[in-house]
Formats: C-alpha cells, sequence, structure tokens
C-alpha cells in the first residue's frame, strides 16, 4: 500500500500563510493515513466506512482548489514555457477535448485510402496486400496499444473469448456512498 511521502520542509512554497496551511494540511493528512492504518489494523471497517466519505469531501475541494490555482497560471504565466527556481521547467499547454467523432465516415476514408493509392489509383495486387495496408493506415491512426479498450460484449457475441486476447489484472474496488436517509 501507497503511503504519503515523508513530509519536507523545502516544499518549494513562498513563505507565508500558504506555506505553513500546506506543512499543517500534509501533518494532518499523515495523521489521517496513520488513524485509517491502525483503524484497518484494528478490523474496524465501520469507523474506516464513516472516514472515507469526508475524506472523498476533501480530495473534491483540493481538486477544485488544484483547477483554480492552474487557471491562475495559465492566465498569468508570462510565456508558454517558463523557468522556475526550485521547481523546473513549466510549460502551459492547451487541453483540446475532441469529442463526437464522425469515425464511421473517418475509418471509411482511411480504408478507401489504403486500398486506392489517391495519387496514382493503384490498387492492390492481392487480398493479403490489401488486408496489410489497410491494418498499417488503421494502426497509424487509432491507438492500438495493450491499454486500448475492446468491446466484450460485442466480442462475446461474435465468439471470441475476451480472456484469451488479453491480461486481467483484478484493480481493487470500488466503494459507493448512497444517501441512507431515515438516519439523517
Amino acid at each position: 500500500m501507497t503511503e504519503i511521502e515523508p513530509i519536507q520542509d523545502a516544499t518549494p512554497i513562498p513563505r507565508g500563510p500558504s506555506r505553513d496551511a500546506v506543512y499543517q494540511l500534509r501533518v494532518a493528512l499523515t495523521a489521517m493515513e496513520d488513524d485509517a492504518k491502525a483503524l484497518a489494523e484494528a478490523g474496524d471497517w465501520q469507523s474506516l466506512i464513516r472516514g472515507l466519505e469526508p475524506l472523498q469531501q476533501i480530495i473534491g475541494d483540493l481538486r477544485i482548489i488544484e483547477r483554480s490555482v492552474k487557471d491562475w497560471i495559465a492566465d498569468t504565466i508570462p510565456e508558454r514555457l517558463v523557468m522556475v527556481p526550485g521547481v523546473g521547467t513549466v510549460e502551459r499547454k492547451a487541453q483540446i477535448t475532441r469529442r463526437n467523432w464522425q469515425s464511421d465516415d473517418l475509418l471509411r476514408k482511411i480504408v478507401v485510402q489504403a486500398l486506392v493509392d489517391p495519387d496514382t489509383g493503384e490498387i492492390p495486387s492481392s487480398p493479403m496486400e490489401a488486408v496489410e495496408r489497410v491494418l498499417s493506415e488503421i494502426r497509424a491512426c487509432v491507438p492500438f496499444t495493450g491499454s486500448t479498450g475492446w468491446r466484450v460484449g460485442a466480442l462475446r457475441e461474435r465468439g471470441f473469448d475476451p480472456d484469451e486476447w488479453c491480461e486481467e489484472n483484478l484493480n481493487g474496488f470500488t466503494i459507493q456512498f448512497s444517501r441512507d436517509r431515515s438516519n439523517g
């Protein structure tokens, strides 16, 4: 299990209230981790559950602060790439989210381009050459990596056992809360 990194006073935060608050927060988090570990060792899962929900709220609050600080940095950083003593190189990068891909049309265009050379009109001389060209072009444009998630249900419908085509790892469990309105 991962533990919180030891607290170091060399945190690259300017001296003052923010540095003190960060230090105090790290001390409190380390104490929370120690308390949770002791509860786990004692088998007190109910107390762990009671502590998880407020912990998740704190994490959410920290994410909001983190997003705000990143936005403020992006708004005020003088250049795209800057060097900050004690921190290192900091780069402002645009985050672009692409959605609503016209995947069927795009795939069709890629396949046609792979099968018919746009400059010469040449077509593959054999079915295997056609398959290799199409696969080559698709692999160049689609991230078929070991982490690519396949549609397990669709594979099963086609007679493929997903377990024969990938590694499976249990990544732990998730704990969800639904508020019991009768107990407040």
